[in-house]
């Protein structure tokens, strides 16, 4: 009886221990795949432009709401000048990435902090073939530059340390990088809604409609005149 007890309790500790090299060797090989980084400079990912759907929670305003940038400022309760922590991940989740801002200045908003969180309605579905996706021509902001960014608040209990996350007020015309470059008209070229990325990644929209291009150009010439004393 005692050489059985003995027998068994071997083969429990090898089985314990093949448990154990099976999750080190998982763990070695996983690749971390949720970091926008690691698509946005791929030279060969296709961006899809998709039209947002207006949902039960309402959570963007629409553009065509929007004419003035009275209008912006006054539906958004939070307007800062930041620029992306480079040192964070930015994780892709549904419809979204979330990225780690520091925060450079408030000009509205009862804000103490250093860094905020903010969900980009911009995301990569990662299933072959893996593609861009863009709520309404919504470019992911660039980790060089600062923007001034109008932003809703809402309660955070999930992805960050944080109490509260943002997101931009519209899709099209909450983000303004600050540089005195403006879209030049007719300058993306969209194949049914779909353009190689590396082709707009350095735009503020990805948009080729006149009338859209035109309101943005002109918001963010006042946005910058306005928050940056530039001319």
């Amino acid at each position: 009886m005692a050489k059985l007890r003995r027998f068994i309790w071997i083969i429990i500790i090898i089985i314990l221990l093949a448990m154990i090299m099976l999750a080190f060797n998982v763990r070695q090989s996983f690749v971390k795949d949720t970091d926008i980084n690691l698509y946005i400079n791929d030279k060969n990912i296709l961006c899809t432009i998709l039209e947002h759907q207006e949902d039960i929670t309402k959570d963007f305003i629409k553009n065509e709401e929007i004419s003035k940038l009275e209008q912006l400022e006054k539906m958004s309760p939070v307007i800062v000048k930041v620029k992306v922590d480079s040192d964070s991940p930015r994780e892709i989740y549904e419809e979204a990435t979330l990225t780690k801002v520091k925060v450079k200045e408030v000009f509205k908003g009862n804000l103490d902090k250093e860094s905020i969180y903010v969900f980009e309605p911009f995301y990569i579905l990662t299933d072959p073939p893996i593609i861009i996706n863009s709520l309404d021509g919504y470019n992911v902001m660039d980790k060089d530059l600062e923007y001034i960014l109008f932003l809703r608040d809402m309660k955070d209990s999930n992805y960050t340390p944080d109490d509260t996350i943002y997101m931009p007020t519209t899709t099209l015309l909450s983000k303004y990088s600050i540089n005195n470059t403006t879209l030049k008209l007719n300058s993306v070229k969209l194949i049914n809604n779909e353009v190689k990325y590396r082709n707009v990644k350095g735009l503020d929209i990805i948009n080729n409609n006149l009338k859209d291009i035109e309101k943005y150009n002109d918001m963010k010439l006042n946005v910058l005149k306005k928050y940056t004393n530039r001319k």
